[in-house]
């Protein structure tokens, strides 16, 4: 193998010495992106390690010199995902071993206006006033439930739930309940 390697290190310089970059630049294709970056200065480095793009859907990732040409939308097969920027710098992160950084936005999906009602709907349906609001339930279903707790109030007399429709008098034990 390191015969192999010094015959082709030989031609490169053949190559270079001519100006013909077209071999090279076709075997540094395959170079993993890390690997290149390695072989710089380290103050050239972090100029390349700096923010990309990465695929709202699957996660795939390209770094901002590789992005020329993909116009927003994922290049991977089966992908209806768009690229967008690395605000987090999750690239850099990843790249050098570290764990990404994730928000709300990398883990919970967009939805469209039918399926925010959907979510909606099913989180007045099912969600006890009051109780609990998990963190890990989407952002639409928890400001659903705080929107409930905002307009569910308890009768102080009987602890009887009260909807802004019954804010008058309590439905179980009658009492008036005027401005609580």
């Amino acid at each position: 193998m390191g015969q192999l390697r010094d015959t082709v290190m030989k031609e490169m310089r053949v190559d270079i010495d001519v100006g013909d970059w077209t071999a090279i630049d076709e075997l540094l294709k395959f170079v993993p992106r890390k690997n290149l970056i390695g072989y710089l200065p380290e103050e050239q480095q972090d100029k390349f390690k700096q923010m990309g793009y990465i695929c709202t859907e699957c996660g795939f990732s390209v770094s901002r010199e590789d992005f020329y040409g993909i116009e927003g939308e994922c290049p991977t097969d089966d992908c209806d995902g768009q690229m967008e920027k690395d605000w987090n710098g999750n690239i850099k992160r990843i790249f050098e071993g570290e764990q990404p950084i994730l928000t709300e936005d990398d883990i919970f999906r967009n939805l469209n206006a039918e399926e925010e009602e959907t979510f909606r709907q099913h989180t007045r349906e099912t969600y006890k006033p009051h109780s609990e609001i998990n963190p890990v339930w989407h952002p639409v279903v928890r400001d659903e439930c705080r929107r409930i707790n905002e307009n569910t109030k308890f009768c102080a007399d009987c602890g009887e739930e009260v909807t802004p429709d019954e804010m008058e008098n309590c439905p179980n034990c009658g009492v008036w309940l005027g401005d609580e």
